[in-house]
């Protein structure tokens, strides 16, 4: 299990600050009202992409072979910052929430999941988990030139992780806010519209 720590990720255009509201005030009017612009998506892409690449030990271009758990955490960690202004990260650590990630080698036929367990002597305190499939992400690129996820074509390894990261973030911060999250509902639409212009709600590859 992880707490997220503060980590140091430059700045991106439209950055803001909390004005005084607690983490929770911030994470949900954030969830509700915010978004990147179409215009600055690119730029947004592009700095999640350098900051991984630039401490990862396995990640050197978009076409990688080879992924750790320490991966999914500065892919988490960058989307978190220029997206969210790092308020999911915060909340979580502010709230002593755990946050684990995992390479599910066992998951064929969705590329990522989110899991909020609640154990009864600390009700209290859940702790979260975001999972990628590593399987599905290589094997797709080794037999196809492109791939749909969230509704969105994209063409490298690289790309696809992001997407069902920025997906899987959406759950965790539903689920931090409400306790529960659905891809189907129209909040969850919406937010992944807003963030990440996600054309669909399915990350299957």
């Amino acid at each position: 299990m992880l707490f997220l720590q503060p980590v140091e990720l430059g700045s991106f255009p439209g950055f803001l600050h909390n004005g005084g509201m607690n983490e929770s005030q911030s994470l949900q009017i954030k969830f509700e009202k915010g978004g990147v612009a179409g215009a600055d998506r690119p730029i947004y892409s592009d700095h999640v992409f350098q900051f991984v690449t630039g401490q990862s030990h396995f990640i050197r271009d978009k076409q990688f072979t080879r992924l750790s758990t320490h991966d999914l955490e500065l892919l988490f960690r960058a989307i978190d910052y220029w997206a969210f202004q790092g308020v999911i990260g915060e909340f979580c650590q502010q709230h002593g929430l755990p946050l684990a990630f995992r390479l599910g080698k066992r998951m064929t036929k969705t590329g990522g999941t989110t899991t909020r367990r609640v154990y009864p002597q600390r009700p209290k305190h859940p702790e979260f988990e975001i999972a990628i499939s590593p399987n599905l992400l290589f094997n797709t690129f080794q037999t196809e030139a492109q791939a749909t996820v969230a509704g969105v074509v994209c063409t490298t390894t690289f790309d696809a992780m992001r997407l069902i990261m920025e997906h899987e973030i959406i759950h965790l911060a539903e689920m931090l806010v409400w306790q529960t999250s659905s891809c189907a509902a129209s909040r969850f639409r919406s937010a992944s519209w807003r963030f990440f212009g996600h054309q669909s709600s399915k990350h299957e590859l």
